[in-house]
This record gives structure tokens, C-alpha cells and sequence, in this order.
């Protein structure tokens, strides 16, 4: 819309550019950059111009998502690549220690809200960049209104900062919630027919509804306390807006071209720019819990990782392998043995078979 204003003035004034340039800034501005390029003004080549930037930003802003989508997309697959590989990698005092659900969690729901928060900064600064430029460019049309408009957006700011806090709280919350509910789910899915011989079904329904309702409240307090901060912005904006217009109409006497382009600027560009930055913060503390929670994971894995001592190659069997004296306990068992004091040679080329009840050690 900003690019039509310059067409519709040269309408109006019937492509007089000198009265143009003797009624508004933007115009000598205008006129400059044309003898630049050596670009005659005429009707053609404004509306020209304007359809030529307007095509360039849509080509760019295409190029833009399809980078952007491949960006998160590698990201996810690198990192869920990266994450299965160290759970291999860790021990198996690890493997028992943790409970598969949580891993599962890790690698699938918090991996997609981590990478969401490893974009945002990204984001962040897209948008401050757009916000840097539309203030330059209302600096150049007014610069004490623009001052006055700045400070007013300091203080929305400033006002934003308690909801900031609470939506940070509520994404570590939101993060635990997810995690507790996937382990519980992926435990009681792997244990379905000892549930139901034990006639615990009962407790076990009552236990999945506190999991999913906690996940619930989490994730409610979290998205409420963004849709506030999307609520304040429209009123803030408009009004702003309106400001802007009163005190350049009556104490700057700033023409109508720069008014409805500063306007135009500021409600349509400028301030839902802001309205951005702050979307984007609140999205990157609402999954920050996620992201910590995925490098604990990663983590924990790599320090779980498993050592191979062994320094002699291995080529092939040709006498036995022979176990002497060989104990054998899980670091979760407070130091008691699961093997004492085993002895025993297994022949090479023959089949030996390890037989005795479950929980004698066989494995």
C-alpha cells in the first residue's frame, strides 16, 4: 500500500514532480534516486518500480521459507540421529537407569519444540532488522514523533517483561509434564498384560488422566499467557497509530502523502514487526525447558558413554573362551552380585548352551 502513495500523488498533481518535490520531503528523496539510476519519472515507470520491488520481496520471501523449512527440518534429522547414537553408545547401567519413555520423549516431542527454540533467535533478529529499517525510514520523515513513538514502544515493552517471566516458568513445567506422561505411557504400553493380570487397570486409567491433565494445565498456562501478550499488542498498536497522526498533524504539519505513508509504516509494518519480536521471545522461553531438557539428555548420554579398553585385535576363535573367577553386579543394584566366583571354558567349534531358571545370570 506504501508503494502506491508516490503514484497516487503524481496523479493528483498531473505529473507536475516539481510541486511534488516543493510539497514533501519523500519526493525530493524520490527524485534523487531516479536521476541516479538515470530513470525518468513517469506514471509508467513508478507503477513499473513498485511492481518490480514488490516481486523482488515475494521472490525473497519465497527463497527465505524454503531455506528456512530445509534449516529445521536437517536440524531435527541430525539431531535425532545424534541422539539415537549416544543411547547406543551409553552403557548399559545407563540403558537401566533411564526409562525408555523418556528417551523416546527426548528424541520426538522435545527435539521439535528444542529446535523451535534454536530458531528463534533467528527470528528475533529478522525482525529487529525490519524494525530498524521502518524506524530509519521514520526518522527520515519525522524525527520528533518518531522519538515519541519509540518511547511509547520502550514502555509496551517494559510492561510485556512480567508475562516474559511467566511463560519461561511455565515452559520448563510444560517440559517436565511431557516427559513424565511419555515415560509412564511407554512403560504401561510395554506391560499392558501384566497390568491386566494384577487388576490394576483402574489405578493405572486414574494415573495416565494426572499425567495428561497436568501436561494439559502446562501447556494452557503457557499459550495463555502468549495470547495475552497478542491481545495487548493490537489496542497498543492502534493507539500508537493515532497518536502518531494527532501530533503530526497539529504540531508538526506534516503533509498528508507523509502522514498516511508515516501511518501506514508505523501500524502496518513497524509495530506488527514488534508485535513479532515479542511473539518470538515468548515462543523461545515457552520451549526453553525443552531445549535444556534435550542437551541434558545428550548429555547424560555422552558421559553414560561406554569405554572400550581392548587393545588386541581379534581375528578368529581358534581354543576357547574361558571364564575364571568372573563376578559381575549392576551399578543399580547396591554392590550385590548377579555372578560370583563363575568358572567355565567354552570349546571353539562346538555349540554350548547356557541353561538354568530366569534370574540365575544366563545373560
Amino acid at each position: 500500500i506504501g508503494m502506491l502513495l508516490p503514484i497516487v500523488g503524481y496523479i493528483q498533481n498531473a505529473g507536475d514532480v516539481s510541486i511534488l518535490a516543493q510539497e514533501s520531503g519523500l519526493w525530493r528523496r524520490l527524485i534523487q534516486a531516479f536521476e541516479y539510476f538515470g530513470i525518468p519519472i513517469t506514471l509508467g515507470t513508478l507503477i513499473a518500480t513498485s511492481f518490480v520491488s514488490i516481486l523482488l520481496r515475494q521472490c525473497f520471501f519465497y527463497a527465505r521459507q524454503i531455506y528456512s523449512i530445509r534449516l529445521r527440518e536437517s536440524l531435527t534429522r541430525n539431531a535425532c540421529n545424534l541422539g539415537f547414537l549416544r543411547y547406543l553408545e551409553a552403557d548399559t547401567a545407563y540403558h537401566d537407569r533411564e526409562a525408555s519413555g523418556g528417551v523416546v520423549n527426548s528424541l520426538t516431542t522435545e527435539l521439535r519444540l528444542a529446535i523451535d527454540a534454536i530458531l528463534a533467535p533467528i527470528g528475533i533478529f529478522s525482525y529487529a532488522f525490519m524494525m530498524a529499517f521502518y524506524i530509519g525510514l521514520l526518522l527520515l520523515l519525522t524525527g520528533p514523533v518518531t522519538f515519541a513513538v519509540m518511547a511509547i514502544l520502550g514502555l509496551v515493552l517494559f510492561v510485556q517483561k512480567s508475562l516474559l517471566s511467566k511463560t519461561l516458568k511455565t515452559g520448563k513445567q510444560y517440559a517436565d509434564a511431557n516427559e513424565k506422561m511419555s515415560t509412564f505411557l511407554v512403560q504401561r504400553l510395554g506391560s499392558a498384560r501384566l497390568v491386566r493380570l494384577s487388576g490394576t487397570e483402574d489405578a493405572e486409567i486414574a494415573d495416565m488422566r494426572t499425567l495428561t491433565e497436568r501436561q494439559r494445565a502446562s501447556a494452557v498456562h503457557m499459550k495463555t499467557y502468549i495470547a495475552r501478550a497478542e491481545v495487548l499488542m493490537e489496542p497498543l498498536a492502534i493507539g500508537i497509530g493515532f497518536i502518531m497522526i494527532y501530533f503530526g498533524t497539529v504540531y508538526f504539519s506534516i503533509s498528508i502523502e507523509e502522514i498516511g505513508l508515516f501511518a501506514l509504516v508505523a501500524m502496518m509494518r513497524l509495530l506488527p514487526a514488534l508485535k513479532a519480536v515479542v511473539q518470538t521471545v515468548q515462543g523461545f522461553l515457552a520451549y526453553l525447558g525443552s531445549l535444556s531438557s534435550f542437551e541434558r539428555r545428550l548429555d547424560d548420554m555422552a558421559s553414560a558413554r561406554e569405554h572400550h579398553g581392548g587393545v588386541h585385535h581379534f581375528d578368529t576363535l581358534t581354543d576357547a573362551i574361558r571364564f575364571d573367577n568372573v563376578g559381575f553386579h549392576y551399578d543399580n543394584n547396591d554392590g550385590v552380585s548377579a555372578l560370583h566366583g563363575v568358572s567355565m571354558t567354552i570349546p571353539a567349534n562346538r555349540m554350548t548352551a547356557l541353561v538354568g531358571p530366569s534370574g540365575a545370570g544366563k545373560s
